[in-house]
């Protein structure tokens, strides 16, 4: 009996343990994401911005000049 309860405590512990590094990975993940949010909006809005040309385009109208 003792050998199995000292098994599943240590089990809970292991798996206590994975909630908290699956915590601070969330964490790094998150704040990776954070990081890359400025470039994924830029990404978005430079694709935005390409798909509304190549509708104007579709409808004849000229496209206005890019400034870079």
């Amino acid at each position: 009996i003792c050998s199995t309860v000292s098994r599943i405590s240590t089990m809970v512990y292991i798996v206590k343990k994975k909630k908290i590094y699956h915590g601070i990975d969330l964490v790094l993940t998150w704040s990776r994401l954070l990081e890359y949010l400025p470039y994924l909006t830029l990404y978005s809005k430079f694709l935005y911005t390409n798909s509304v040309e190549k509708m104007k385009r579709g409808f004849g109208m000229r496209p206005p000049r890019t400034i870079h």
